[in-house]
């Protein structure tokens, strides 16, 4: 697969091409390593598309993840306990990104539209802490996601997202990364 557009929210690219060159250069290799022949396999069940072959998310997930583990990115897990006055037991809190690497990280988002917000905050949390300079959020652009299941976020309604809210926001550099064939 390759990368169709990309946007730059707040600078992002620009860190990136400037601070994390090589982090880039990693996260474009592990687009190209996504065989679109190789992940079409998902038949699809949904009424009025019964038999036909989708991409699969699960295995363009697992190519893009080998490819960033072979260059040294790593899952971020943090989590705590939380003990709110409303609730007296306690609860473990816990936030993740897919990949992190020299303060970039990653979120390669097929999964439902909802997700590529809550990316949003989990950066912004991320950024704030200053564990990463810079998210970078992996996703299907429309002509992609129309061959895969339903429901599945694109990168041109994400654009929606960020351009109807107030200027700056989120406030971070974000770089918004569509794929297709």
């Amino acid at each position: 697969m390759r990368i169709i557009e990309r946007y730059s929210h707040m600078g992002g690219a620009e860190v990136l091409e400037s601070h994390h060159r090589t982090a880039w250069g990693d996260i474009e290799r592990a687009v190209a390593a996504v065989d679109p022949v190789a992940v079409k396999t998902k038949k699809s069940r949904e009424k009025g598309r019964e038999s036909v072959m989708l991409y699969s998310p699960k295995y363009m997930n697992k190519a893009i993840e080998d490819s960033l583990h072979a260059d040294g990115w790593e899952k971020l897990v943090e989590s705590s306990d939380m003990l709110l006055d409303s609730d007296p037991r306690s609860g473990q809190s816990k936030r993740e990104v897919d990949f992190v690497k020299d303060r970039v990280g990653v979120e390669v988002q097929f999964g439902k539209y909802a997700f590529i917000a809550y990316d949003f905050v989990k950066f912004l949390a991320f950024y704030e802490e200053q564990i990463i300079n810079v998210g970078v959020e992996i996703m299907a652009m429309h002509s992609l996601q129309r061959e895969m299941s339903s429901g599945v976020g694109d990168w041109e309604s994400a654009m929606r997202v960020l351009k109807t809210r107030p200027r700056g926001h989120p406030p971070m550099p974000l770089v918004l990364v569509g794929i297709g064939v």
